[in-house]
């Protein structure tokens, strides 16, 4: 009902030796949708469907990409493209944060609030 929230705890011991729903807690983030397969799911939900464990279970349908016309795409990495530059806003954060994925968060976001006329 998306109004469910689960706290999992996993001993250090554990780490680098767990896969599944929860990660794979190696404290790589770009790991954590590795599938039963070895392969990295590239959305939330098609990761879910392939952990399912219950046959009765229907798998969830995968979402539209937000950016999937070249004109939207175009829009959010202008507008995103800030984020990136060595001499902008962000030059001293650049520095901590993983610019390339700030930069990504950026575009999925700005994708669909652009395509219904409002700003990010």
């Amino acid at each position: 009902d998306g109004n469910m929230t689960i706290y999992v705890t996993v001993d250090q011991t554990y780490m680098k030796q767990v896969r599944g729903l929860c990660g794979t807690y190696t404290n790589n983030r770009d790991d954590d949708f590795e599938c039963p397969d070895g392969s990295i799911s590239l959305s939330a939900t098609s990761f879910g469907n392939e952990w399912r464990t219950d046959s009765g279970c229907a798998a969830s349908s995968v979402a539209v990409d937000p950016c999937s016309t070249a004109d939207l795409l175009a829009a959010a990495t202008d507008a995103c493209q800030p984020i990136t530059a060595s001499y902008d806003s962000f030059k001293v954060c650049n520095r901590v944060i993983n610019v390339t994925r700030m930069f990504q968060s950026c575009v999925r976001d700005h994708c669909p609030a652009a395509k219904y006329g409002r700003d990010v």
